[in-house]
């Protein structure tokens, strides 16, 4: 059955393409389309990050602190050895220290009996204090001409490596969510933790392994901005968590939880980003653009809570009713 709200989305997205097109031109280059994508390809990572938490109806207000930790360690790393260390080493050493913050993250969350949002706040601040300590509170510049080659690079002259990241986390995403037990438990976890015990989920282990999975993500989203950009701010991705949560909303995740897709994680990102584009084709001051966006994100999570609560005065009088 077709998901009426990621048609919408769908819809959307042909229809700023469109205007997008029509006031210039050049986005229908292949240069101007995947722009779209490699300009804020660390945020669509972290949607995906950000996704299974939500599901299970958590919160992590870290990953933006994760994310900017693992990118100034390694960043440090690779200044430190001249830059002589291998690419892959170099990634394999962002999820490591990602992986190693999720583990951490989902150990407490897991097993204290306290609301994920507090504990991942208190676990940002933590890990953002500690960075800030260590470097002064100064940012980092580098240059290396393995990650300017590797920036430009282009598979068949279209896509960067960068988006090649995105597509193989998409795929893994859908595979953990929809080809897994662990992932069917957590869309059970999210719907009723009371259920899932029943059904015998081991809900701790769900929240562990979200978090642990929220974790190994940002940790490639560091390495992504680590190829993007060749500088670093303490500052950089602050509460990066409320825009994430945004893109989730109108993508279609349910704020209670027990409901959430990679298709409409990615059409919400790319229709966000779409318009943001617009507003810049326009040449619209950076205030009116933040009005702009902040409106249109209001109306369409005003009507995402129209709808629910439409959907579930249905299904309280007993109508089969498929969730839109």
């Amino acid at each position: 059955m077709v998901n009426i709200k990621q048609l919408t989305i769908f819809l959307g997205i042909v229809a700023v393409a469109v205007i997008t097109a029509i006031i210039n031109p050049e986005f229908l280059s292949s240069d101007g389309i995947f722009y779209i994508f490699e300009h804020d390809i660390v945020i669509a990572i972290a949607s995906m990050a950000l996704l299974s938490v939500m599901i299970i109806n958590c919160l992590d207000f870290s990953i933006g602190a994760v994310i900017i930790a693992v990118a100034y360690i390694v960043t440090r790393f690779i200044v430190f050895t001249d830059d002589s260390i291998p690419v892959f080493i170099i990634f394999l050493i962002s999820i490591g220290l990602g992986s190693v913050f999720g583990i951490i993250n989902g150990y407490i969350v897991s097993n204290l009996k306290s609301s994920s949002f507090v504990i991942s706040m208190m676990i940002m601040l933590i890990i953002r204090g500690c960075i800030n300590v260590l470097s002064s509170g100064d940012g980092i510049s580098y240059i290396s001409s393995k990650f300017s080659l590797i920036k430009s690079f282009r598979l068949f002259g279209i896509f960067s490596l960068q988006f090649i990241i995105l597509v193989m986390v998409i795929f893994f995403m859908v595979f953990i969510l929809h080809y897994t037990k662990i992932g069917r438990s957590i869309y059970v976890v999210g719907e009723s933790k009371k259920i899932a015990i029943k059904r015998g989920c081991n809900v701790k282990k769900v929240k562990f392994f979200v978090f642990f999975i929220s974790g190994l993500l940002a940790g490639v989203a560091a390495f992504v901005h680590i190829i993007n950009y060749n500088q670093i701010y303490m500052g950089d991705y602050y509460l990066i968590e409320l825009k994430l949560i945004i893109i989730l909303i109108i993508g279609g995740v349910n704020i209670k939880g027990g409901y959430g897709t990679v298709s409409g994680t990615i059409l919400s990102f790319l229709f966000l980003n779409l318009v943001k584009n617009v507003l810049l084709v326009l040449k619209l001051s950076v205030l009116w653009q933040e009005i702009i966006l902040g409106i249109l994100i209001v109306v369409i999570v005003a009507v995402e809570i129209l709808l629910d609560k439409k959907r579930h005065e249905i299904q309280m009088r007993g109508v089969n009713y498929e969730e839109i």
